[in-house]
């Protein structure tokens, strides 16, 4: 089985408090990265799983597109677009209180956007060819109706309940799970 991912790869930052939080004030804590983006996931996830998986995504030309492609090579995913010079690749922050509690993210995600309908059918044959085609609901919404408006099997991540709105109006016959 083979299946293209379509959508956004970031690097997460993570920094957690060691202590209470003290607003407005340099906080000592952990700071860590991973991988991340819903899309990159998905497909990382069924490579672990053994199916064949290809990641139709955008990364900027810069270090964190690099750590990007690092690990999709490592995972035998196959990225089926070059990185995007002159844009940096997708970043989210978030910072926990010292019990792990979430108190405020900030996601750049302005990249994704580089998924175009016309990225889509750059890639047609690959599309057409796969098993099924994974989409997510942070793609904009005129690359989402390319994908709908072939004949491929197709699986959405919702994301979150606002963003599964994108999709109300496309996939009338669908559940979508979350």
């Amino acid at each position: 089985m083979n299946v293209v991912v379509v959508g956004g790869s970031n690097i997460d930052v993570c920094a957690k408090s060691k202590a209470p939080l003290v607003k407005k004030d340099s906080n000592i804590g952990d700071i860590e990265f991973a991988l991340g983006g819903v899309a990159r996931n998905v497909a990382e996830d069924l490579s672990l799983f053994g199916i064949e998986s290809s990641l139709l995504t955008a990364i900027g030309n810069d270090s964190f597109g690099r750590v990007v492609i690092d690990n999709a090579n490592e995972q035998g995913i196959t990225l089926l677009e070059d990185p995007f010079k002159g844009f940096k690749t997708g970043a989210s922050a978030y910072i926990a209180n010292n019990d792990g509690a979430f108190v405020v993210g900030v996601n750049d995600m302005d990249i994704t956007d580089q998924i175009t309908p016309e990225i889509i059918q750059k890639n047609i044959n690959m599309l057409s060819f796969s098993d099924y085609v994974i989409f997510e609901a942070n793609l904009r919404e005129d690359t989402i109706n390319e994908i709908c408006s072939h004949d491929f099997k197709l699986i959405a991540d919702c994301v979150s309940t606002l963003k599964c709105q994108r999709l109300s109006g496309i996939l009338n016959n669908w559940c979508c799970l979350f």
